[in-house]
């Protein structure tokens, strides 16, 4: 028997599933919105996630980032067996993004919050030995304002920066 791993097997399950996926969900999503003269549909560069992290501190990374952070784990006592665990984890998945207009930095949050919505929603995850299994439901998507540290907002060194928050309810099952 060992110790169960509970919030850092889901997170590590969440993380590897996103870096395994999001370069085909990103290129579906650009091919759903292709370029055209309106401003709602223009194309933005939806580049691959360059840092992911599963802690909040982080400074001076590169972006677009992702963090997969456990908050709770719930554990079902009345489910809970001899070398088995059942229980409800809460996940946040953020993503930040970053581009040089306004416009283009909410085109681009848009872009992943569809990729990554589709890439999350009802997604069945398992460890390679099978010890444990998730299944994730996105319970809500919170959007940031839009933030510069530039006064000038129309100098062309200025970046807009925006964060994308999913909520995550995580089913865990695991045997150890």
């Amino acid at each position: 028997m060992s110790a169960p791993l509970l919030l850092e097997a889901t997170e590590q399950l969440i993380t590897d599933h996103i870096k395994a996926k999001i370069g085909a969900e990103l290129a579906l999503v650009r091919a759903e919105h292709p370029s055209n003269a309106t401003p709602q549909n223009r194309q933005v560069n939806v580049t691959l996630p360059q840092s992911y992290f599963n802690f909040i501190d982080a400074i001076d990374y590169k972006l677009p980032a992702i963090f997969v952070i456990g908050k709770t784990f719930n554990s079902r006592q009345s489910e809970k067996g001899g070398n088995h665990i059942t229980g409800l984890a809460e996940v946040q998945c953020s993503v930040v993004v970053e581009d040089r207009t306004s416009l283009a930095c909410n085109t681009l949050a848009y872009r992943y919050s569809s990729a990554i919505y589709g890439l999350l929603e009802q997604a069945n995850l398992s460890s390679s030995n099978n010890k444990v299994k998730c299944f994730v439901r996105v319970s809500r998507v919170e959007n940031s304002d839009l933030f510069t540290n530039s006064d000038d907002k129309t100098r062309s060194e200025t970046r807009f920066r925006k964060e994308l928050s999913f909520y995550l309810e995580v089913d865990h099952f695991e045997n150890y």
